[in-house]
């Protein structure tokens, strides 16, 4: 323990550990207090946390006067012993009219390195992080230089539960771990995690090691399964034989994890070559993407096998990343290129190393070279079960890898909310007509006929549902949810069928008026040159794709074209993006990007085609990435008999985990969690207007977290297509008018309270009551409602003002807006004779309104309204949030110290409801 409390024992503390870092510098003749004032000046310009990152691991010059120049070092990265590890309690920060007091610090020669932040037992974990994030936005980059800036890891634990996350320029809760064994049980005891953690060996491997700033200016640390698969891979290398895989499920992040273990092995100076191999060029293209992302150009394309093979020869590249088929033909010619690495040290490293063509290509690596070693990464192993023959015979990932290195199963990463579950819907029931000789009904479990399955008939009813439903799958039926656009793909059995598929969705009316944006990508022949084969379907797939291309083109305005150098190429890359970005709602493919394409937006998948083992969990997949809290599961709709594939296939992959911990619950059990939630509601509150008799805070804090639960329920319910309220007990308006009390009731809840609910649940109360399903409430809605007023065929203008009044109740935005809208339709709605535009009408009023509340406001704090009224709309101009500070000084000479805090807290609230009142979302 170190006593370092305060600025200026932190600076003098961090000069003597420099200076003691650089002794071989610095021993004879230390830094003067110029020099060190450069040498302060120099760490501390970095803007964000992320060039902190940078500058730590950088070397500092201070160029002396006829005198040689200084390259000093912040941590010696190589060498953990090197470096001195500090640890002090309650560094204090005073902030304005506050004090923070840091609770535990750890430093690395004197700089803040590791920040840990501690909760009583018994409080949320979700409080220490609120409490970093606060301290992130009011002090850690104000005080001491900055220094606190230079902080890499943030640590949180309430005693039972402990986590890690990386600081970064935006802190996200989501991206926060808890650290695990090599067998993946949680390590979540405070000082079972000191004892695993925070050994200063391994707290500066975590950093310096096995963290990754990108060129996105994020800084990943990696998982616990990651930096155990990564050491496997390194003791098996130090031995310097034998081989073997990584078994991590898919989303888990094995591209993170291979290309850091690459990294790692091709800065050793033994190894004379790395290559990291994957399958195919659109995962080629990826990957290099991805690892670019990690480490700017440090990879480029082996573009062909020529171009592969003078890397292999360049003394200036250590590390390859290429395709299987390119270094299958490429080692046909081993010999007679490189003999020279056939004795060399060369690392070979899979990614979903279980292809079939890799038997081939084993072979020939292992028969030319001497001292190489091979390590695959998959997600779905081949083993007995699920392998096939070739030429090779029957091969499985332990024949060829030897065995299994380190295991992440796809219930882990569940558990860990690393991946989300499945929520898997069988759709479809085949009956023979009415009076024919059979009378079978037959459910989609026991169909699987070639005729029935590609009919027309039963394709359009498919069709219908997926655009009677895809809203509700991707969430598009949500209020606010243009700025997350989910998106789908559709499986198909054939290129046929997808062709099919596609046509009756481009050419439906229900589409079109949806607006949903279409795309298809299918290979249809490796040698395809637009010359007919012997039945003429290369040239009619490759004819249809071209047509599905201009359809593209128009949705886009892009100008793709098959017929053009590298057009499939360039048009499939822009599809990839498209997708990802949100752009395009149904992808129809048959094999491609069933395997290896990740996007967080994709989070539906339409099957209509067998799936099996690995293929099928490799599909699945594509749909269950993190991304944010309305995102719970992995969507998959099948529309095929694959029930009895998809259990074999989870228990394959999962050491037989039971199905609940993959799968989301069914509709009836999410149905009665709805039910018991409202059962508890109704305990606290039977009706709506029972909420109105909660007495204190007590009360009323317990009815939001009992409505949240309500909420939280529900949301899932939603996305079920048989959800229906008449199943609840429940009805939609009441759930809607729940929510009314609750946004009636917030602004009643003291000062304490509200800030005590903030600090624990508010943020996600919001989130959750902006998913009540209601019409998306903007402007132009709100005029157009009130047009209907004016409009001389409209008779009904009560029913058009309680349908707009009680939408504004419910809708968090325009909430508050409500008794304006009222008072204007009631005052300015009379005489229908002014031929002024509603909009231009609308404007005026809020304008007279919004100066008589200033007038009003300024009154009753004795306040100059034009001194109030120019802070107000100078930050709605600069879009800001108003802070206390801004409005102390309006009443520095009326009140005493104590009492102006008092005045300005309410002060403060009385101009933000002014704000949000008259100024935000007009």
């Amino acid at each position: 323990m170190v006593y370092v409390r305060n600025e200026h024992t932190l600076k003098d503390n961090l000069r003597a550990e420099i200076t003691r870092l650089n002794k071989d510098q610095l021993v004879d003749e230390p830094l003067d207090d110029d020099e060190w004032s450069v040498f302060l000046g120099k760490i501390c310009r970095g803007n964000n946390a992320v060039d902190r990152a940078r500058i730590l691991r950088d070397e500092v010059v201070i160029r002396r006067e006829g005198r040689k120049t200084l390259s000093l070092k912040l941590v010696d990265t190589e060498n953990w012993e090197n470096n001195s590890f500090q640890v002090t309690n309650q560094y204090e920060a005073k902030f304005k009219d506050a004090n923070h007091r840091y609770d535990v610090t750890i430093l690395i020669n004197g700089i803040p390195i590791t920040q840990i932040e501690l909760k009583r037992r018994g409080k949320e974990l979700k409080e220490a992080f609120n409490q970093i994030q606060r301290y992130d936005r009011d002090s850690f980059y104000q005080y001491g230089g900055n220094l606190y800036q230079f902080l890499q890891l943030f640590i949180i634990s309430n005693g039972v539960n402990t986590e890690y996350f990386a600081n970064n320029k935006v802190l996200n809760k989501l991206f926060s771990f808890g650290w695990t064994d090599e067998e993946n049980t949680k390590i979540s005891e405070l000082l079972s995690f000191t004892d695993a953690f925070l050994t200063p060996e391994h707290l500066h491997r975590m950093i310096f090691e096995y963290s990754v700033i990108t060129t996105a200016d994020t800084v990943m640390t990696l998982r616990p399964y990651q930096y155990y698969a990564v050491e496997a891979i390194l003791d098996t290398v130090e031995r310097g034989f034998g081989s073997g895989y990584i078994w991590h499920t898919t989303g888990s992040g094995k591209t993170l994890t291979s290309f850091k273990v690459s990294q790692i092995l091709s800065g050793r100076a033994d190894i004379k070559k790395v290559v990291f191999v994957v399958d195919r060029k659109d995962l080629d293209t990826q990957t290099m993407r991805e690892f670019n992302s990690f480490a700017d150009d440090s990879f480029t394309d082996t573009t062909n096998t020529s171009t592969l093979v003078d890397k292999l020869n360049s003394d200036d590249t250590k590390l390859v990343v290429t395709t299987i088929q390119k270094l299958n033909r490429a080692v046909a010619s081993l010999d007679r290129q490189i003999s020279h690495l056939r004795d060399e040290k060369v690392i070979f490293i899979f990614d979903e190393c279980h292809r079939s063509q890799f038997g081939a290509t084993h072979k020939r690596i292992t028969e030319f070279f001497t001292n190489t070693q091979l390590f695959g990464f998959t997600g779905t192993p081949i083993f007995a079960e699920n392998s096939s023959s070739n030429e090779h015979g029957k091969r499985t990932t332990a024949n060829l890898f030897d065995k299994c290195l380190h295991k992440y199963l796809i219930a882990d990463a569940i558990n860990d909310s690393n991946v989300l579950p499945f929520k898997v819907d069988y759709v479809g029931k085949y009956k023979d007509k009415t009076n024919s000789s059979t009378y079978v009904d037959m459910e989609v479990q026991g169909i699987d006929v070639a005729e029935l399955m590609n009919s027309k008939e039963r394709m359009q009813k498919v069709t219908d549902f997926v655009l009677d439903h895809h809203g509700i799958y991707t969430l598009k039926h949500l209020p606010n949810h243009s700025n997350k656009n989910y998106t789908a793909i559709f499986a198909c059995s054939s290129i046929d069928n997808l062709c099919q598929y596609y046509e009756m969705f481009r050419d439906s009316e229900a589409r079109k008026s949806l607006g949903f944006k279409l795309a298809a990508v299918f290979s249809y022949g490796v040698n395809d040159d637009f010359e007919e084969d012997n039945e003429g379907n290369v040239k009619q797939n490759s004819e249809r794709l071209n047509d599905y291309i201009g359809d593209y083109n128009k949705q886009f305005t892009t100008s793709f074209d098959l017929k053009k150098q590298f057009g499939f190429d360039s048009y499939n890359r822009d599809v990839s993006q498209r997708v990802k970005k949100g752009q395009v709602d149904i992808l129809f493919v048959v094999n491609m990007y069933l395997t290896g394409f990740d996007s967080k937006l994709l989070n539906t998948l339409y099957v209509d085609k067998n799936l099996r083992q690995h293929g099928l969990i490799q599909a699945f997949s594509r749909t269950n990435r993190v991304y944010s809290k309305e995102k719970e599961y992995g969507n998959i709709v099948c529309f095929r008999n694959i029930k009895s594939q998809v259990d074999e296939a989870v228990a394959l992959f999962s050491n037989n985990t039971p199905n609940e911990t993959v799968f989301a619950p069914d509709y009836k059990d999410l149905l009665e969690e709805f039910n018991k939630a409202l059962q508890s509601l109704r305990s606290l509150t039977p009706t709506v207007q029972s909420v109105d008799m909660l007495m204190g805070n007590t009360k009323r804090t317990e009815f939001v977290k009992t409505f949240r639960k309500v909420l939280r329920q529900h949301n899932v319910l939603k996305t079920c297509t048989d959800f229906d309220y008449d199943h609840t007990a429940i009805t939609e308006q009441e759930l809607a008018d729940y929510s009314s009390k609750y946004l009636d009731l917030r602004p009643s809840v003291n000062q304490y309270t509200e800030q005590k609910l903030r600090d624990s649940i508010v943020e996600d109360i919001d989130f959750e009551i902006e998913l009540i399903p209601s019409e998306l409430i903007d402007v132009d809605y709100i005029i157009q409602l009130l047009d209907r007023f004016v409009d001389p065929e409209e008779t009904d203008t009560e029913k058009i003002k309680e349908k707009l009044l009680r939408e504004l109740a419910n809708n968090v935005k325009y909430h508050s807006k409500k008794h304006l809208i009222e008072k204007f339709i009631d005052e300015q709605l009379v005489n229908l004779d002014n031929p002024m535009s509603i909009k231009d009408r609308l404007g005026m009023f809020i304008t007279d309104e919004r100066e008589k509340a200033l007038h009003e406001l300024s009154s009753q704090y004795g306040i100059a309204a034009d001194e109030l009224g120019s802070i107000i709309e100078d930050t709605v101009w600069r879009r800001v949030d108003i802070i206390s500070e801004d409005l102390s000084p309006l009443l520095l000479d009326k009140y005493k110290f104590q009492e102006r805090k008092q005045i300005v807290n309410k002060l403060f609230n009385s101009v933000n409801e002014y704000a949000e009142l008259y100024y935000k979302g007009w």
